[in-house]
Parts: C-alpha cells; sequence; structure tokens
C-alpha cells in the first residue's frame, strides 16, 4: 500500500483532490493506521479513481458521479461517453488540447499493453540542472525545448546526455509545481552555466540507487496515467516500497505537430519489504 502523497504520484492526482474524496466519501482509503491516523491507498483502487476522473472530465458532478457509481457503471459505457466527448473536444480551440490528452488517456487506459516493468541499479551519476516553476504541463515542454536548443552550443556538442526532470514534491500536481531540470552529463563541463535570460545551471551528483523500478511509456508525457499505474501494481503486488526521489528520463520528447508522439522512462527508487505497508511508519 501507499501513503497519501505516494499513491497521489501513481495516479496522477493531487493530495487534495484525494483527501476531498475521502471526506464526501467518493474514495476513502483502503487502510487508515488508527495508532497514527496515516492513510493508504491501494493500486487496486485505481480502477475506481480513474472512473471518477473520466466521469469529471465529462462535466459531472461528484454527485452524479457518486449516483454513477453506486450504480457500477461499466468501463464500455464510460469508454462510450468519452468517445462522445472526444469528438466534441476536436472541434474546439487549441487551449483544449491537454484536456484532450488527459480524456485519450483515460479513454485507453484498459485497452493499452501493459509495460514492461524492469529493476536497475543505477551507479552515482553527474548532472547539469536548473530549477524552473511550471505553469502548466505545456510551459514545462517549452521550457525543456528551450533549454535543448540553448545549452549544447554554451557547454560544447555531445557533453549532454539525456534530459530528465525530478520533483522533491509531495503528491502529483499538474500545473504551478517546481521541478528542477536536468540533463545527464557525459563529458566534463562547468561547475556552473548562465545562459540568456539569466538562467543559472549547476552541476550535482544524484546519489547511486540500488534498486530503481522503471517502466518507459510511449507517447506524450500527459497521456502517462497507465503506465504510472502499471508501476503501482507492481511495486504494490511484489511487495516493495518507495524510497526516494521520482525521475522522469525523456528518452524522446514529442513533437508540437505529433500529440502522441515522445518517450519517457519513469523511474521510482524501491526496497523490498518484508510486513505489509499499512503498518509501516512515516
Amino acid at each position: 500500500m501507499f501513503l497519501t502523497g505516494e499513491f497521489s504520484k501513481i495516479a496522477r492526482v493531487s493530495k487534495r483532490s484525494l483527501q476531498y474524496y475521502d471526506e464526501i466519501g467518493l474514495m476513502t482509503p483502503a487502510h487508515v493506521d488508527p495508532q497514527t491516523g496515516y492513510r493508504y491507498y491501494s493500486a487496486q483502487q485505481l480502477p475506481r479513481l480513474n472512473r471518477i476522473l473520466a466521469l469529471k472530465d465529462l462535466g459531472l458532478t461528484l454527485k452524479q458521479i457518486a449516483q454513477l457509481l453506486e450504480n457500477d457503471v461499466s468501463y464500455e459505457d464510460i469508454n462510450g461517453m468519452l468517445m462522445m466527448q472526444k469528438l466534441e473536444l476536436e472541434k474546439r480551440l487549441a487551449d483544449d488540447l491537454e484536456r484532450l490528452r488527459r480524456i485519450e488517456s483515460r479513454l485507453g487506459r484498459t485497452q493499452v499493453n501493459v509495460p514492461d516493468i524492469v529493476v536497475k541499479s543505477l551507479p552515482a551519476l553527474d548532472i547539469l540542472s536548473t530549477n524552473h516553476f511550471c505553469l502548466s504541463s505545456q510551459d514545462g515542454l517549452q521550457f525543456v525545448a528551450y533549454l535543448m536548443k540553448k545549452l549544447p552550443p554554451v557547454v560544447g556538442n555531445g557533453k549532454l546526455g539525456h534530459f530528465l526532470a525530478l520533483s522533491d514534491e509531495d503528491g502529483y500536481k499538474a500545473e504551478h509545481v517546481d521541478l528542477e531540470f536536468a540533463f545527464f552529463i557525459e563529458d566534463k563541463v562547468p561547475d556552473s552555466i548562465t545562459i540568456e535570460d539569466d538562467i543559472a545551471l549547476r552541476t550535482r551528483t544524484l546519489p547511486a540507487v540500488e534498486m530503481m523500478a522503471t517502466a518507459v511509456h510511449v507517447g506524450h508525457p500527459t497521456t502517462s496515467h497507465s503506465t504510472y499505474g502499471a508501476l503501482g501494481h507492481w511495486i504494490e503486488s511484489n511487495h516493495y516500497r518507495i524510497v526516494g526521489q521520482q525521475r522522469e528520463i525523456f528518452i524522446e520528447l514529442p513533437h508540437p505537430d505529433k500529440p502522441n508522439s515522445g518517450a519517457i522512462e519513469i523511474q521510482f527508487p524501491v526496497e523490498k519489504i518484508d510486513s505489509p505497508s499499512f503498518l509501516l511508519t512515516e
């Protein structure tokens, strides 16, 4: 099982939303520790949460969603409603594109192939990084594209490897989030670099990770819900727990004219546990 913040990252839903769904009885934690009050969620709750999010994206109120869930609305019914909404969204302005991607991701959740989960042992790795406050996911991707264009000519071609994003947030947020954007260092670079617009980058070392659970998501980063969900299922069912900072490695950036392009490797440092996770403390 996962603490609220950990489940928030796996489910790609804010902690505030999870807490509110608990308050109104729409989706309660799988377990609440009677001594500490810590709330724990299970990967087995992801299907119900995805029903809630899919219906919410259709514009239904939480009260209406609760009534539908009481009648055990099927995935087929939800997919049918989502497809109708998809056709409407395609006629709207470009500002609705990201919303459309989220709906397509929820729509396809039961149809995609389960990604392979690979456990890796990673050495300490040097990165060149900077922090950026992202107003939205699109803002973050635009900043990444800017760095990839401006930085190589300054440090020298061939000195930087894949791009990655790291977050210290306790839970998932789709917008207004402070992220660390970085490049793996393939060759020696200065300890600090400043590029246009006074953007400062510095070198640091990511710690070694004995066990990193990883999965590759092919497609736009905003449609990665199913891959995160698969990782959550694997971590829980194989009796692991998350023990460090999550990473997203950008293998291929999405092309502006190809909404379904791109590929990222999602990484969670984990360790094996011997006892049920609801007995663990923070």
